[in-house]
């Protein structure tokens, strides 16, 4: 009984600072494209081609948090919602089931 709750307590902890850091990823997300990211003005297509290929890690490091990460952070408040609704069978329940 205690290996359970001990089980629980965990997994609603993780999927609280899985929420966190999904919400961390969204800023990160802004903080490269909108501020580290910009557009030389006046720059042709080309131009623009050219400097996203100059700054690619930049663009790649934003894809990998903006997508991979959140998407396994997403998985795992999915599995701590899925716990807390676990016994319910509400229409605010029955979507994270659909997902497992």
């Amino acid at each position: 009984m205690t290996n359970l709750i001990s089980n629980n307590t965990t997994l609603l902890r993780s999927g609280g600072i899985a929420a966190i850091g999904m919400a961390l990823c969204y800023v990160a997300m802004a903080v490269i494209f909108f501020g580290m990211l910009s557009m030389p003005e006046g720059a042709d297509t080309a131009g623009k081609i050219q400097y996203l290929q100059q700054h690619h890690l930049l663009v790649a490091s934003g894809y990998g948090i903006g997508y991979l990460l959140f998407g396994v952070l997403l998985a795992i408040v999915l599995q701590a919602l899925q716990q807390v609704f676990a016994n319910t069978s509400s229409a605010m329940a029955s979507p994270g089931r659909t997902f497992r």
